[in-house]
């Protein structure tokens, strides 16, 4: 069961970033509603685990919880929204620098510079909206297909053979080390793809 689980957050996880990377400024405020419930819901889950020892069963419950309250709130709040959808773009930039210089991200200081990373690049994505919202989206897009996407594609087995939620992050930072600069490559020419595409379907305007 825990495998099936994983299996439909990894597909959910790369259909929202292909669309978040190549078309996430003109449909933004569905795509951070499904943001806040997705990411909102892992990242919950992952510091429920760590720090407050409840059990996976109990963990999960309450991350969907938080994810589907943090959605709401990004649809119904715009500018909450927009401030998630930043937040989450510092988030992987943080995360992506750690595991670059082979510092753990499982002790407190690095959970602390993520949180003020995060708060950092959320406000910033509110004072500059549109720059900010195609930078942030193509990045976490393009970031979020090539590491889940491909995991997903390399290490099936092992997601449908009782893979969990719980081990993700760390399987996933050690397929990043693994295959570092294929990786990187893939996630500049994503990056890159992206950001012409948003920067030249933005001007047609932005669909609510």
């Amino acid at each position: 069961m825990s495998g099936i689980i994983l299996l439909l957050f990894l597909v959910l996880t790369s259909v929202l970033c292909i669309t978040l990377c190549f078309f996430g400024y003109r449909h933004i405020r569905l795509l951070f509603t499904c943001m806040g419930v997705l990411f909102g819901g892992y990242y919950a889950y992952s510091l429920l685990l760590q720090y407050a020892h409840l059990s996976q069963t109990t963990a999960i419950i309450v991350a969907v919880i938080i994810g589907i309250i943090l959605g709401s709130l990004s649809y119904f709040i715009y500018n909450f929204g927009i401030f998630l959808t930043g937040a989450i773009f510092g988030i992987c930039v943080a995360i992506m620098l750690m595991t670059l210089f082979g510092i753990p991200i499982s002790s407190t200081l690095p959970t602390v510079i993520i949180i003020v990373l995060a708060v950092c690049a959320g406000f910033l994505t509110l004072a500059y909206r549109r720059v900010c919202i195609i930078l942030s989206t193509a990045f976490t897009g393009a970031v979020g297909l090539v590491l889940y996407g491909g995991y997903t594609i390399m290490n099936f087995s092992w997601i449908l053979s009782g893979g969990t939620l719980a081990a993700l992050g760390g399987k996933v930072s050690a397929f990043y080390i693994s295959y570092r600069t294929t990786l990187i490559v893939a996630m500049a020419a994503f990056l890159l793809s992206g950001l012409i595409v948003q920067f030249v379907t933005g001007k047609k305007g932005r669909r609510k």
